[in-house]
């Protein structure tokens, strides 16, 4: 008698992966949790090696073969584009061999996708996901993906961390000239960052690959205590992701549709959190705010399960 499959779904990330493995029937049997697999950061030989000591990993802790697992799928940072899809899912499928295994079907997303399955059980929606860069997605009643966003920090990304962080400096550097108004954002920057005048700000942007987006945190910070400068960042850059909302939600051709927040940077119940909801209130009375259900793990499991079914 034919033994019943298996499905693994991956989360994977700048700083951690993880996997959740199914039955069918969408139980879940097990989970284990890695390291980074963004192969645009490590390379994407490291990244499929990561990912498949994952598997091996849940393999070992369901005491099963290989073939038990009828589907994988890896939704994964950096894989925004086709071409990237294809080439991760061939190294993938390379390596398997290599090692001796079977995959019957293994296959990449990108972690957008994933988080917006699970956010919704894999019916439609709309996911907002702000963390160091951005997108707005949705999946129509068809099934059919939609987005807005997810140029790049250079091009887009607008309302991410990136994109504040940046926005904060600007402010800094207008109020150390002169030529804007005072800011709480300039003490923050001296007392967290040392960031105190013009040399220590250019050589740490421009010379030492400062991490711009771990502003954004006290740029919400000030907001939170009135600040004029980064209240109205924080407010530009919602209004931002709101576009990205309006113009998905003519996409979906559905007003009354359910919106989640994803991504660091809208997790919490921040003065950013809560401004982009009050604007979107406004905006889109219709929308119906809600929790993701689910983790992108898991909807990466979902993923699966439709592959097997």
């Amino acid at each position: 008698m034919e033994q019943s499959k298996y499905v693994i779904g991956i989360d994977g990330g700048a700083t951690k992966t993880a996997a959740v493995v199914c039955d069918l029937k969408k139980s879940i049997l097990a989970e284990a949790h890695t390291g980074g697999s963004n192969a645009l950061n490590i390379g994407f030989d490291t990244a499929a090696q990561t990912i498949l000591d994952l598997i091996e990993e849940c393999r070992r802790t369901l005491d099963c073969t290989i073939s038990r697992f009828g589907s994988i799928v890896a939704g994964l940072a950096g894989m925004g584009r086709e071409a990237d899809r294809l080439d991760m899912e061939s190294l993938l499928k390379k390596i398997a061999v290599e090692r001796g295994w079977h995959l019957t079907d293994v296959s990449v997303e990108s972690d957008a996708r994933i988080t917006l399955e699970g956010a919704f059980g894999g019916k439609p929606g709309i996911v907002i996901i702000a963390g160091t860069g951005s997108l707005v997605v949705a999946k129509d009643a068809k099934g059919a993906m939609h987005r807005a966003g997810g140029w790049g920090r250079i091009i887009g990304d607008d309302g991410s961390a990136y994109d504040i962080g940046r926005e904060a400096l600007r402010a800094v550097a207008h109020a150390i000239d002169g030529t804007g108004p005072k800011t709480a954002l300039t003490k923050l920057l001296a007392v967290n960052f040392n960031l105190d005048s013009q040399e220590s700000i250019i050589n740490a942007v421009y010379k030492n690959s400062f991490d711009i987006a771990g502003i954004a945190p006290f740029v919400i910070q000030a907001a939170g205590k009135s600040d004029a400068a980064a209240d109205d960042i924080l407010r530009k850059e919602a209004f931002l992701l709101a576009d990205g909302v309006g113009v998905l939600l003519r996409h979906v051709r559905s007003k009354n549709v359910p919106l989640a927040f994803a991504g660091g940077l809208l997790s919490m119940n921040s003065t950013y959190s809560k401004k982009l909801q009050a604007i979107l209130k406004k905006r889109f009375p219709k929308i119906r705010f809600q929790d993701p259900q689910q983790g992108p793990a898991l909807g990466a499991a979902l993923l699966a399960i439709r592959n097997m079914i």
